[in-house]
């Protein structure tokens, strides 16, 4: 039995579908309008371009910009000046204080103890002056008698004088007796006798007078070192000397400190500054005075504005190495020249809010 052959129209079902992509067909061609428009579009991005070059341009060339900038402030080592152990410390990392605020509490016992003494000492010299001063008013009391009695004795050796020297003639012409005379004599010695011993005991009652001198200067001293005493007492309790922030405080209360040994890092808050680096072709450009706009990269939403407080006239160059008394000179291409770029320092007016300023903090500076 025979198979029967296919029919055109099966033949037609089994031949495969044609799959070639529309890709590979032939896109139609632009129209003309199309083609302009699209000129057009290409020309004013081209255009707006260089408009936007040219403004951007001519906008560095009358306010200096920078991104070579950052965040900086003033700031302390903070270091005890006396020995001890630390009994107290209310300051901690990133802790913003304030004027006079306690930060560290050093041991002071000891201090405390030395001041005690001190004040011991300068009681006991003053109770000692105080006994000097009766003693001394005591014997200047002596000193007054002395000085009356050595007055009346030279007022009687006058009188004596006076007699012996007008009986003397007389008794020479016979006019008096000899025992008048003798008698006259005799009290005329006396009293010279008489003034001699009242100077003699004015003299010893003045040197009995306590001098007072020595014991004012040893209270004098013991004052100082009460005064010392109080000071290292003092110096026992640190304290914020400004406003600022906490940094780097990796200490704990019970850690012995030395005098000079630093224990943390004290930033003052009330002023903050950014140091932008401006190339030296745009130094021209920048005065003091000038105002400044800051944004920094810890806050990019809010610009900050400032004041140019400073313009660097020195830098340390790359090359500047101490090789004794002659220069070092760097080889270089010379071709190749770099503008050398220059501190400019600029004063935050309102560095509010304070979280956003942190040294070395990254910063974008535009000079009015």
């Amino acid at each position: 039995m025979k198979t029967p052959s296919p029919t055109v129209s099966q033949t037609a079902m089994t031949e495969p579908a044609d799959t070639t992509p529309p890709s590979d067909q032939p896109a139609p061609k632009a129209s003309k309008p199309q083609k302009a428009l699209g000129r057009l579009l290409s020309a004013v991005i081209v255009v707006g371009a260089l408009v936007l070059a040219f403004y951007l341009l001519e906008h560095s060339e009358h306010y200096p910009r920078t991104d070579d900038a950052y965040v900086q402030a003033r700031y302390i080592t903070v270091a005890p000046q006396v020995p001890g152990r630390i009994v107290e410390l209310p300051a901690r990392d990133g802790l913003a204080v304030s004027p006079g605020e306690l930060l560290v509490q050093i041991d002071p016992s000891s201090y405390q103890l030395a001041v005690d003494e001190a004040l011991a000492q300068i009681a006991a010299l003053e109770a000692q002056l105080g006994e000097a001063e009766r003693q001394r008013g005591a014997s200047e009391e002596l000193v007054e008698t002395a000085r009356a009695a050595t007055l009346a004795a030279i007022a009687q050796q006058t009188l004596a004088q006076s007699t012996y020297e007008r009986m003397t003639p007389l008794a020479e012409q016979g006019f008096v007796t000899r025992e008048r005379y003798d008698t006259a004599t005799t009290a005329w010695e006396q009293a010279n006798a008489g003034v001699l011993m009242a100077r003699s005991n004015e003299l010893a009652a003045e040197l009995a007078v306590p001098s007072l001198d020595a014991l004012r200067a040893e209270i004098k001293a013991a004052r100082i070192r009460l005064a010392m005493a109080e000071l290292e007492l003092e110096r026992t309790q640190i304290k914020a000397p400004f406003p600022g922030r906490v940094v780097n405080c990796d200490i704990a209360p019970g850690m012995m400190t030395m005098p000079g040994e630093p224990l943390f890092t004290l930033v003052d808050t009330s002023e903050w500054f950014v140091m932008a680096n401006y190339r030296e072709g745009d130094l021209k450009r920048i005065r003091l005075g000038a105002t400044a706009r800051v944004r920094l990269l810890t806050m990019q939403d809010k610009v900050f504005t400032g004041t140019v407080v400073s313009i660097g006239h020195g830098v340390q160059t790359q090359d500047a190495f101490d090789f004794g008394p002659l220069p070092f000179v760097r080889s270089q291409l010379d071709w190749v020249r770099l503008a050398q770029r220059f501190p400019v320092r600029i004063r935050i007016d309102q560095p509010e809010p304070q979280e956003a300023f942190r040294i070395g903090a990254s910063a974008i500076v535009t000079i009015e």
